[in-house]
């Protein structure tokens, strides 16, 4: 049931635009190394997260003070988000799951490929919050090393 309720957007994505970019990243991950969704979303979000933070962290602060209650007095946007990065991480692995792409042998050498195919041979860009071009998602995952 849970699944139904979050992947619904009429209900709670109703007047927002989604951004999937972090899945259509992760579903590249899983087709050629074998990976489950969650397991590549352990390593997605919090590179992606790092990686946004530097260019456009408004959301994330939102997100790491409503849900980590970080101060946001006390930091930097950036350093906020990293907090917020730093806490998912912890979380994960609490519940076993690896956060950095080398953990699941995946290395600096197969950050391009997996980029190339989340953009479609380089033909799309990914995202609505901050959108990601091929050379984008390359760096985004080197935070995920």
């Amino acid at each position: 049931m849970l699944s139904a309720v979050t992947h619904n957007d009429g209900i709670l994505g109703k007047g927002r635009i989604p951004d999937w970019v972090g899945h259509k990243i992760e579903h590249e991950i899983s087709g050629l190394f074998g990976l489950i969704h969650g397991e590549g979303m352990s390593v997605v979000t919090p590179a992606w997260m790092r990686f946004v933070a530097a260019r456009k962290p408004d959301k994330l602060v939102q997100f790491a003070t409503r849900v980590f209650h970080i101060d946001a007095v006390s930091w930097t946007d950036a350093e906020i988000v990293e907090i917020a990065a730093a806490e998912l991480e912890a979380f994960y692995r609490e519940l076993g799951l690896h956060t950095r792409l080398s953990e699941h042998g995946i290395s600096r050498t197969d950050l391009e490929d997996i980029a190339f195919r989340a953009t479609q041979d380089g033909s799309i860009l990914l995202g609505n919050y901050l959108q990601l071009n091929t050379a984008d998602v390359v760096e985004l995952l080197e935070y995920a090393l």
